[in-house]
């Protein structure tokens, strides 16, 4: 049975001065650090990310995780738009469900704030299918249909849903951190 033993996460914002990788290797040191774990004791490391790919012409992010943590394990890159961190969170479970191994690291990490807006938004529209496109379908209106679908099938309401909303203002505020803010 694996368990998460801790997690970290790092300042959101227009962070300038930092880099992707600057962003990986603080979310890195600090969940090493919380959880009194080194380097040498991680069996593997999974990695969700859409966009290093297309913004930063970078697809060896494996490698780049590697130098940071100064390892030779096997490091995975897990690609599903918008839910990257979310697939690689589910194969970190099942490769540590299915073997060996003890501790497995899984990072979430995204920077679009260096580039223009024009980068970003063709960047995001790599992940939709060219019929969604030509219709005019953009991802919140996707997740829109998802969210009705789901909450007509469970028999919940929008109130049952914002929930979701208020617990991702709330506990950062608990954690001293401030909420994310859209703009």
């Amino acid at each position: 049975m694996s368990k998460l033993i801790g997690y970290y996460t790092t300042q959101f914002g227009e962070l300038w001065e930092k880099s992707l990788f600057d962003l990986v290797e603080e979310a890195i040191s600090g969940v090493l650090k919380q959880t009194s774990l080194s380097n040498k004791q991680i069996d593997a490391v999974f990695f969700g990310n859409m966009l290093a790919g297309v913004l930063e012409n970078n697809l060896h992010s494996p490698s780049k995780i590697a130098e940071i943590l100064k390892v030779n394990i096997p490091i995975y890159r897990a690609e599903a738009a918008c839910a990257s961190g979310g697939a690689a969170f589910n194969l970190a479970k099942t490769y540590l469900d299915s073997n060996s191994n003890k501790n497995v690291l899984v990072v979430g990490a995204e920077k679009m704030t260096d580039y223009s807006p024009e980068e970003t938004i063709t960047g995001l529209s790599a992940a939709s299918s060219g019929e969604e496109q030509e219709a005019g379908l953009t991802f919140p209106g996707l997740y829109g249909m998802m969210a009705n679908y789901y909450l007509e099938k469970y028999h919940y309401t929008e109130e049952n849903l914002a929930y979701v909303s208020v617990k991702n203002t709330v506990k950062p505020i608990l954690e001293k951190r401030l909420p994310l803010k859209m703009f």
